[in-house]
């Protein structure tokens, strides 16, 4: 939390001088706004790219990470390997490559990035959460009816402490309604959050790429 406050005080700061020094033209860029010819300046530019480019290896490990373990996932099958290793970031590099050589304002990427990501970060991830939970939930219920009602195996050390499957009849017509993702607030909930994301993001994009006159 300290190091998160620090930063956004320094953005902050930084951010507040670059507007009072060039209240009606800063640019996105702010450091187009100064000089070609200041020493200082174009130091301040050679760092900022040296930060990229040891940026770059450090934000491309963990995409590479999550990438793999999405590939697991959908596949069934691992993906560990030199392979996959060098095709991920040989397919990391080259996009941003490309996007490099064909954008020559960075200022369009900083406003798409922030009019997405944070809508993204904000809405998008804990509507995603409350929608999977809700569709285990449902899951979780269903299973657990259907092993009440001894039409499933008993696996877990849940179901082992059930009735047995030919209990009471009567056990049958007590039992409690199934759990249903559709009748549940929080799907619902998620879902709106996730619908709210989406209409900021084409609102932003459609701002960003087609501003009003």
């Amino acid at each position: 939390m300290t190091a998160i406050g620090l930063t956004s005080v320094g953005y902050t700061i930084i951010g507040l001088t670059g507007y009072v020094a060039f209240p009606r033209t800063a640019m996105s860029n702010i450091l187009n706004n100064f000089s070609q010819d200041d020493l200082v300046v174009q130091v301040a530019r050679a760092l900022v790219g040296a930060m990229k480019v040891v940026s770059y290896p450090i934000n491309h490990n963990p995409a590479r990470r999550a990438l793999k373990d999405v590939m697991e996932q959908a596949t069934g099958r691992s993906w560990e390997g030199p392979l996959f290793h060098y095709g991920a970031t040989l397919l990391f590099f080259g996009a941003t490559l490309a996007l490099a050589l064909r954008v020559h304002d960075l200022g369009v990427v900083f406003k798409v990035i922030g009019g997405t990501n944070g809508a993204v970060l904000i809405f998008t991830l804990p509507g995603l959460m409350l929608i999977k939970y809700s569709y285990a939930k449902h899951l979780e219920w269903q299973r657990y009816l259907d092993a009440q009602r001894g039409d499933a195996p008993r696996e877990s050390a849940r179901d082992a402490l059930l009735p047995p499957a030919d209990a009471d009849a009567s056990r049958y017509a007590s039992l409690p309604q199934p759990y249903h993702y559709l009748s549940s607030k929080l799907w619902w909930s998620g879902v709106a959050l996730v619908a709210f994301s989406v209409a900021v993001c084409i609102v932003s994009l459609h701002n960003i790429f087609f501003p009003a006159a």
